[in-house]
């Protein structure tokens, strides 16, 4: 049987109101939250705080409260608009730099194999079996009813990494589930491709066991010596460290040919390097 090719998506960006914090001297009318998205209300608010001159007392003319006919407090001051206009708004998380945008997503699906192949290729020397491309079969036939409705980032794609089938979780033993069963439960594993950047000083080398398979699409890390590689590793987080085990699929736009990447590697100074790590 064999696997197939997967688009690398990213989603789109969301605006999202600016938040602005007025610090002021008297932490009574001290104004927070107040929203550039909602002009009418942050002038308002600007304007009351620029009247505030005297521990929170107006000093001269009429407030902003009064000439909108807003109540008072019974003692006869007026309620701070900095809390009228208070509002909670979610924040949105963004990655750290230097880490990867996603952790590993883990996912499951059953699939009817009928009397098609299943139209996967894949690559068994890596530490985890991994797709490699898909060829029709089964597989095609799945991926495209679920972009029909939408859900394409359920379609099985290259790279992904397969854990468990039919219950299964020993290589052999998934590989005979693969070839013979007609229902595939599969358990997925697909982790998010980071790039970096490692420069080589001249006559320096990368420092890195390289290996591929004669039919792999990917370069594998076997091990790390003295080299670029260290030197880079010892500069960025974790997350962006080159490991052993993690998979090269790029080498200065360079894909699927291990041999023409590991040229690139030999030759230039500057390497632009897109890995992904295995479960």
């Amino acid at each position: 049987g064999a696997v197939g090719g997967a688009i690398w998506c990213c989603g789109t960006n969301e605006l999202e109101p600016q938040e602005l914090t007025l610090v002021s001297e008297e932490p009574l009318f001290a104004l927070e939250h107040v929203f550039a998205s909602e002009p009418v209300l942050a002038a308002a608010a600007l304007a009351d705080a620029a009247d505030r001159s005297d521990g929170g007392f107006v000093s001269g003319g009429a407030s902003a409260a009064e000439e909108a006919g807003e109540p008072k407090r019974e003692d006869g001051h007026e309620e701070p608009r900095g809390r009228q206009i208070e509002r909670e708004e979610p924040r949105r998380e963004q990655p750290a730099l230097g880490r990867e945008r996603a952790g590993p997503r883990i996912f499951e699906l059953t699939l009817a194999r009928g009397d098609e192949t299943l139209g996967l290729q894949l690559d068994l020397k890596l530490s985890a079996i991994t797709v490699k491309s898909i060829e029709g079969g089964a597989v095609a036939r799945h991926n495209a009813k679920l972009a029909l409705e939408g859900e394409e980032a359920s379609c099985i794609q290259k790279y992904d990494f397969i854990l468990c089938v039919n219950g299964q979780v020993a290589k052999e033993a998934i590989l005979k589930e693969l070839e013979t069963a007609s229902i595939l439960k599969l358990r997925l594993c697909r982790r998010a491709p980071f790039h970096i950047t490692v420069r080589k000083q001249v006559g320096q080398h990368l420092g890195t066991s390289l290996c591929y398979e004669s039919q792999s699409v990917c370069l594998r890390v076997k091990e790390l010596h003295d080299g670029a590689a260290k030197d880079y590793n010892a500069s960025v987080p974790l997350a962006q460290k080159i490991q052993p085990q993690d998979l090269i699929i790029s080498v200065n736009g360079v894909m699927d040919q291990p041999a023409r990447m590991i040229e690139v590697v030999k030759t230039n100074t500057q390497l632009e390097l897109v890995l992904i790590r295995p479960p």
